[in-house]
């Protein structure tokens, strides 16, 4: 399961801290954060989190007898630090960034089994389109991983923590309601049903020549997210830095509660998160000049995605249309959300079909199926190393039409088939989309027979 950001407490974010009056203790402050394009902050977080998750019970008729599902345990870190320069602003809101990333760095381990991942650092510069409440990142120095993607869109988009400061002035001792916006970003929840985060003004300190606001924040908030219905419970506080003008930090801690659909707990996941936050960057590498030239918009090409499966020793790159569905044994599917689909199979060395053997075994298959063949494209060749041929045929099936793309590799440590369906919609690019990913397939280690 995926969790969103829960980090360290902050007691050491801030030296040393002293209390002050602001211009008297009864006036009231506007704590409030103007984005604008070409700003940069140095940003590092840290997670910890650990917890309990119960598996989805198995219908009775199919349960062993006396197995109820079994909690298993969960437990992660995250260490996230990174320069951020903010592209453009629309409506107040921060919707482009670029970054260059120092680390992003995730473990986990669920039920006894140890996850890693670590941003490449090929691809450690990024832009980050936000969407929504939604983070969409592209490296305009090669394609990500959906793992990569999916770190980055999990972290904590800070311009969105804005929602967190009041509309208006406030004094110390105010209170006011958080916007839902900053609840979603620190929750991830796709829509926050029930409950608010409450903030209040606490103090004014200082630490060394800074003068801060002290804000502490604590509430119940429940939704939908991507693990199904969910409740946290969150407290925290942040500082306000009233010169700067900008949120400095912020530290939280709190409980997840993953529900059923009875509002049964079924799940829950104890956690702290520390943030800090400051203007300027460390690298040097978000200056104009630096950026000269560099491609921020997304294209075809910037956009592509890296599968590299490196237990089953396949690499190949796609769009963003296309999505991994089944890896099984030596077959890997992809689906596109348009209803076209592909099926890549590997072969040991020397066991790959030859384009000619392909195409009967395929023809077959589609007469098994009660397609009806309209035209067959013969196989031709379309590199000599390695060898890749392919061939196509036209059917029809009911009365749905469809494209058939099909390509044969053989490579030093073994060979693939790829077999695509295509329906008319948008064909011609869907095609091309099939033609790159078999001209980038890579067989990266030897293939086995699974037994």
């Amino acid at each position: 399961m995926r969790v969103r950001s829960w980090h360290f407490p902050a007691a050491a974010l801030i030296v040393s801290l002293t209390a002050f009056a602001a211009n008297g203790q009864n006036d009231s402050v506007k704590l409030a954060e103007t984005f604008s394009s070409g700003q940069t902050f140095h940003v590092r977080t840290k997670v910890e989190l650990s917890g309990t998750l119960t598996p989805p019970a198995t219908p009775k008729d199919k349960a062993p007898k006396d197995k109820t599902p079994k909690a298993v345990k969960l437990k992660g870190t995250s260490l996230i630090e990174y320069d951020e320069r903010i592209l453009d602003v629309e409506k107040d809101a921060v919707s482009k960034t670029v970054r260059v990333y120092k680390k992003l760095d995730f473990k986990r381990a669920l039920a006894g089994q140890d996850q890693e991942l670590t941003l490449r650092p090929a691809v450690r510069r990024l832009v980050v389109i936000r969407q929504g409440h939604t983070e969409v990142p592209f490296s305009p120095d090669g394609p990500l991983t959906w793992g990569e993607i999916d770190a980055v869109r999990v972290d904590v988009f800070t311009p969105a923590l804005a929602g967190l400061l009041p509309a208006k002035a406030v004094r110390v001792g105010d209170s006011w309601d958080a916007a839902d916006s900053a609840a979603q970003e620190i929750t991830d929840l796709e829509k926050v049903e029930d409950g608010k985060l409450e903030c209040k003004l606490e103090r004014f300190v200082t630490s060394g020549k800074r003068r801060l606001a002290k804000v502490t924040f604590t509430g119940t908030v429940k939704g939908v997210g991507e693990d199904g219905p969910v409740k946290h419970r969150l407290n925290g506080y942040y500082h306000f830095d009233l010169d700067g003008k900008y949120l400095a930090d912020l530290a939280l801690s709190g409980v997840t509660t993953l529900l059923d659909g009875k509002d049964k707990e079924v799940g829950r996941i104890e956690g702290s998160f520390a943030l800090t936050r400051e203007p300027g960057g460390k690298t040097g590498e978000l200056t104009e000049s630096s950026l000269r030239g560099v491609k921020t918009e997304p294209d075809a090409e910037n956009t592509l995605l890296l599968y590299d499966n490196k237990q089953l020793g396949l690499k190949f790159l796609h769009s963003r249309r296309w999505r991994i569905g089944r890896v099984s044994g030596l077959q890997v599917t992809l689906d596109a959300r348009d209803g076209n689909g592909l099926v890549i199979t590997l072969d040991p060395p020397g066991k790959s079909p030859s384009a000619k053997d392909f195409l009967e075994e395929s023809r077959a298959f589609l007469k098994k199926q009660k397609a009806k063949e309209i035209k067959v494209y013969t196989p031709a060749r379309l590199r000599n190393d390695p060898p890749l041929d392919a061939f196509a045929i036209e059917s029809e099936m009911g009365d749905q039409k469809l494209w058939m793309d099909y390509y044969v590799t053989a490579q030093a440590n073994g060979g693939a088939t790829v077999a695509a369906r295509l329906l008319p919609a948008d064909r011609t690019a869907s095609r091309k989309e099939v033609d790159r990913i078999a001209r980038s397939l890579s067989i990266t280690k030897k293939v086995v027979e699974k037994r």
